[in-house]
């Protein structure tokens, strides 16, 4: 059971999972139904994360690269002198002042009353509080954040005798409502560093400078500039890509160059971005799939209902891929119209097309239905209540989506620049002094490597339908061995044989081992594949609980719910979410599924040995 507790955990709760879990909102909590409440409290977590960062990002903006002159004005306890006092005391240049030391309360009280409290519990009211799909999870319906913060360290180092820094961090307590009733205290860190100059002018050409590098990132030259080919859907592959990116990096760098020559005295400074960090931040992407419609309600008991799914069946059951590759291509060309529901395609593919941006596909012979570039434009309309914090990232941006220009984009991700490195000499010691400049924020497009979307969604639907084959077991299919078309998962041996008879398993726990070893077959042959399937779903077994597995002695699953109740067998879902890991539904568009409709007439009235229409090849006991 070892063994497939930690597939389990490390599947679904690890950030570095290669498959996610999709969460879903069934209904309206407040009036008391079932809701995920583990991906409501990370999206809770992760919103108010970004708050607390905005916020004091840009409260500290005027305090980062500060005259000293000017620090004596602002503050007590920070100053050129009285940190040189304290490293002096202490006989180093650098030093991590203990919290019980009498110099941390002092700068600790000077760098707290930088912040704006007010409006930040104002935002956090505004964005959490008010919003009705949090209530479930927030301790008398009160805000998660008191107003109280502390902080939780201060580092000081003298750089010379006229160049100081201040490393700090701020921890900030959140408190939420746990799934039993109690309540919980969450932390979340904030850190900066603020560098103190005798040099007045040095103190104003680098705040000049930071001001240039911010207004050339967001020129007409530069801010629709930053991209990078790839085909994944995967956040953290994407994530690696964007940060080892030499074409992107090299047009920061241009930026910074295109900066340096507008600020006097620029000639003293030498800038490093190669050893930047570009940190992309989920709340920041948008990736160009459609929205699944919803889950689908139609089931399926013999080959003959395989019309209804546009021959879905018998196209994962054929020997080869010619079929498959036909079906892709079907799904690459439908045009995902809700008004045609009864069409056997839309079973299997449900993808909502706004009416907003059909007129533009209609006219476009290069852009697939399902993943283009409108949907991003349409995500990013503030009117739309989509993507909220990229919108509000966005509306004083010169970036836009281009209908033309972008029609191999399929994501665009906001990213974090920082760690940019900056050296000058100093004026009478000739020293090197290096300092990090702050932190800039840049949107980067994701193109395909494909002729076009029609070509990605393509190789999309290939990907999934070679999943779904091989996941059911029906590659190298034999309908004189399996008339019924019972689906047969394959778990890795040792999970297999932990596995009893007649033992009730969180159907999670199976289906993730099952997920994961198809997978890494797969991608063994096709390392591509991991590119199209980040994301799976199954109801009820993802749905907040619900369904849990017996087996009996000839492999075969009975599915319950939690009162062991018989109930349907599962359908299966594989797609793209463009996150990679957990992705929540309440507030952020879909991802892209392809549905395995439900089996109807699954399984007896009773558990025993007779057999259901899933079962996990190889065991016997």
């Amino acid at each position: 059971m070892k063994k497939l507790l930690s597939i389990f955990a490390a599947t679904t709760l690890a950030v570095s999972a290669p498959l996610s879990v999709v969460a879903c909102k069934k209904g309206d909590s407040n009036k008391g139904k079932e809701f995920d409440y583990d991906a409501l409290k990370k999206q809770l977590i992760d919103e108010t994360t970004e708050i607390i960062k905005r916020n004091l990002d840009q409260d500290f903006t005027d305090f980062l690269l500060l005259e000293n002159q000017a620090a004596q004005n602002k503050f007590e306890s920070i100053s050129i002198k009285r940190i040189l006092d304290i490293l002096n005391e202490q006989g180093t240049n650098d030093f991590k002042i203990p919290s019980s030391h009498a110099s941390f309360n002092n700068i600790s009280k000077d760098l707290k009353n930088i912040v704006d409290i007010e409006k930040l519990k104002n935002d956090i009211n505004k964005n959490i509080t008010q919003n009705i799909n949090f209530k479930p999870i927030l301790v008398n319906s009160s805000s998660p954040f008191s107003g109280q913060f502390e902080t939780d360290s201060i580092q000081l180092i003298k750089k010379s005798d006229d160049v100081v820094s201040i490393i700090f961090k701020f921890d900030f307590q959140i408190q939420i409502l746990e799934a039993d009733g109690g309540s919980s205290n969450n932390e979340i860190f904030w850190n900066e560093i603020m560098n103190i100059f005798n040099d007045v002018d040095i103190a104003e050409s680098l705040n000049q400078l930071s001001i240039s590098i911010r207004e050339q990132l967001e020129s007409d030259k530069y801010v629709n500039s930053m991209s990078f080919i790839s085909n994944s859907g995967n956040f953290l592959d994407i994530s690696e890509t964007i940060n080892s990116s030499e074409s992107i990096k090299s047009r920061i760098s241009e930026a910074v160059i295109d900066a340096s020559e507008k600020v006097e005295q620029s000639e003293r400074f030498s800038i490093d971005v190669n050893n930047s960090n570009l940190i992309t931040n989920k709340l920041y992407s948008a990736f160009g799939s459609g929205v699944t419609n919803s889950v689908s309600n139609f089931g399926w008991d013999t080959i003959g209902d395989d019309i209804k799914m546009n021959q879905l069946i018998s196209t994962l059951t054929s020997n080869g891929n010619q079929e498959i590759e036909n079906f892709a291509r079907k799904m690459a060309e439908t045009d995902g119209d809700q008004n045609l529901s009864d069409s056997p395609l839309y079973q299997v593919f449900k993808f909502v097309v706004p009416k907003e941006i059909r007129e533009f596909i209609e006219k476009d012979t290069e852009s697939s239905w399902s993943i283009n570039h409108y949907h991003i434009d349409y995500f990013l309309d503030e009117s739309n209540n989509y993507m909220k914090y990229f919108t509000e990232k966005l509306a004083a941006s010169k970036f836009k989506i281009d209908k033309e220009k972008d029609k191999k984009t399929i994501a665009i991700w906001g990213t974090d620049l920082k760690k940019i490195s900056l050296t000058y000499k100093e004026n009478g010691t000739g020293n090197d002094i290096t300092i990090e400049m702050p932190n800039y924020f840049i949107v980067n497009r994701q193109i395909t490597s494909f002729e076009n979307t029609i070509e990605y969604a393509y190789n999309a639907g290939m990907a999934w339908l070679k999943f779904c084959r091989e996941f059911l077991g029906y590659s190298n299919f034999d309908i004189g061995q399996n008339p019924d078309f019972i689906y047969n998962l394959t778990l890795p041996e040792e999970i297999l044989n932990e596995l009893e008879v007649n033992v009730k398993y969180d159907a999670r726990i199976i289906q993730i081992a099952a997920l994961e070893n198809t997978r890494k077959k797969l991608m063994s042959v096709d390392p591509d594949i991991k590119d199209f399937i980040n994301t799976f779903y199954t109801y009820p077994a993802m749905d907040f609980d619900k369904s849990y597995y017996k087996i009996n002695s000839n492999g075969y699953i009975y599915s319950l719910d939690k009162s062991d109740n018989l109930i349907e067998m599962e359908h299966f879902s594989f797609g793209i979410s463009g996150t990679g890991e957990n992705f929540n539904l309440l507030l952020n568009p879909s991802p892209l599924l392809m549905i395995v409709p439900k089996r109807l007439n699954s399984q007896p009235a009773e558990f025993g040995e007779a057999p259901t229409r899933i079962r996990l090849k190889d065991f016997s006991k």
